[in-house]
């Protein structure tokens, strides 16, 4: 009996490790999925298919050939579905097709099991024991000592008692279980943070549902259009000459009174500032409220009059002055906006002509233009570099795809986008484009077309597996 219970145990441990894991996907009209099959363990990934977000609140269910249901619940996960204490053996779980309630509408996608697809590694996701083979060889290791102990030895080794209570036996076989739970926990819906990327023979790229999902990939769908290319430049943010204010000494004396640590602080129209002791005292004030960007003044120091002692900005509006190529610069005469990013920053901002110089700079062949931005929350410092994107009404008007800069990639020289072709399949494609209106849109004039699925997050990792 004993032996016969060390057996049962060591299979019913056993047969999940030796359970192959499985994996299908597909599209349909309005629905990608993604689906992985490992032990009892069923786990379903839902997204629209134009952007790739997760999907919430639908009733998903798979049909069988043979009159078999399987239904799904939501997890606290966005998009992710799976099947609460099943009570099947997962072999039984075959091709079939999978219905997903959209409102009142079902929609039906066809479900297909393979184990490789020409990439660089079998189709299934790679949750199997085998990547964690520390782990399993001490598990193995540790269950075989615990049943021959405990089945082939009439006494227990260690403990030398008279009947065979199978101690040590026991205590090698609960060893291996911890290892074996060190095994599984990486299992189907409990891997958080493991990108699976696979690259095929024929160039595209394979990404399971899941590591989509983890990546926040997402996708746009590519339309054709009529779009105005624009004037793009650098330029440099300064203080408006109007917002800028200096305190000097009125007259020869001893400064007193200071306040320390004022720069960078903002400070109050009116507020005083220091003293100065000269024919009585003199209060020392800022002549408008802003941010304090140099200070001179150390108490007890003796100044002249005239001597600059503090410069105080108000950022909340700016000048930024960018140089136009000469060719261009006629173009300024019918400017209608311009848009204004800081590099590595996500928020566009609005800017005005305040005007531009007559004469061209003989060794760069360029003209200034200066503009004028409004900067209430001070969010682009002063002497900042940022990128501008010039509208004017003689834009040239130019057919493309608008898309966001980010989805277009460097690969080795070429500019290449990523298609969308199934739910987990990627197609890198290069493309021709000029700058886009704004600083962070290109027109994509060469290498799509209209209803592509183009990646606009998540692709670098694409980019990765294609190479």
């Amino acid at each position: 009996m004993n032996r016969k219970f060390f057996f049962a145990v060591l299979l019913m441990l056993a047969s999940p490790v030796f359970s192959e894991p499985r994996h299908a996907s597909g599209s349909g009209e309005k629905i990608d999925f993604g689906l992985d099959v490992e032990g009892n363990s069923v786990i379903l990934y839902l997204a629209e298919k134009d952007s790739n977000e997760p999907l919430d609140g639908l009733i998903p269910k798979i049909i069988f050939d043979d009159d078999f249901e399987l239904e799904f619940i939501a997890t606290k996960q966005s998009g992710v579905y799976f099947v609460e204490k099943p009570k099947f053996d997962s072999k039984k779980i075959s091709d079939g097709e999978l219905v997903v309630y959209v409102g009142d509408e079902p929609e039906m996608l066809e479900i297909v099991f393979s184990s490789s697809d020409g990439h660089g590694h079998a189709e299934v996701e790679t949750y199997s024991w085998f990547k964690n083979i520390p782990f399993a060889l001490v598990g193995f290791l540790l269950f075989f000592i615990g049943i021959l102990v405990g089945t082939m030895f009439p006494q227990d080794l260690f403990f030398f008692d008279k009947k065979p209570p199978f101690k040590t036996g026991t205590l090698l076989l609960g060893l291996g279980m911890l290892s074996y739970c060190e095994i599984s926990k990486a299992g189907p819906g409990h891997n958080h943070g493991h990108i699976e990327v696979s690259g095929g023979t024929d160039g595209s790229v394979k990404m399971s549902k899941k590591s989509q999902f983890l990546l926040n990939l997402k996708t746009r769908k590519a339309s054709q259009g009529e779009n105005y290319n624009t004037l793009k430049t650098i330029g440099h943010v300064s203080p408006d000459p109007r917002k800028l204010a200096v305190v000097v000494a009125p007259r020869d004396g001893f400064l007193v009174n200071v306040k320390g640590g004022l720069i960078g602080k903002k400070v109050s129209k009116g507020e005083v500032l220091a003293q100065l002791e000269s024919i009585g005292l003199v209060s020392l004030r800022a002549p408008i409220g802003g941010t304090v960007m140099n200070m001179k003044m150390i108490s007890g120091s003796r100044v002249s009059a005239g001597t600059e002692l503090v410069k105080i900005v108000d950022s909340s509006t700016a000048w930024i002055d960018a140089e136009i190529f000469q060719e261009d610069l006629p173009k300024i005469a019918k400017f209608k906006k311009a848009y204004i990013s800081v590099p590595g920053g996500s928020k566009i901002y609005e800017a005005k002509l305040v005007g531009s110089t007559p004469e061209v700079n003989e060794s760069t062949l360029s003209g200034k233009v200066y503009l004028h931005i409004e900067n209430s929350e001070s969010k682009i410092p002063m002497g900042s570099l940022v990128e501008i994107a010039i509208e004017t009404q003689e834009q040239e008007t130019i057919t493309g795809i608008s898309m966001p800069r980010r989805a277009v990639l460097n690969r080795g020289g070429e500019r290449i986008v990523f298609v969308k072709t199934d739910s987990e399949r990627f197609v890198p494609k290069q493309v021709h484009f000029v700058a886009g209106t704004k600083p962070d849109e290109v027109i994509i004039t060469q290498g799509i077309e209209d209803g592509d699925l183009i990646v606009t997050n998540g692709n670098y990792q694409l980019l990765i597996g294609s190479k």
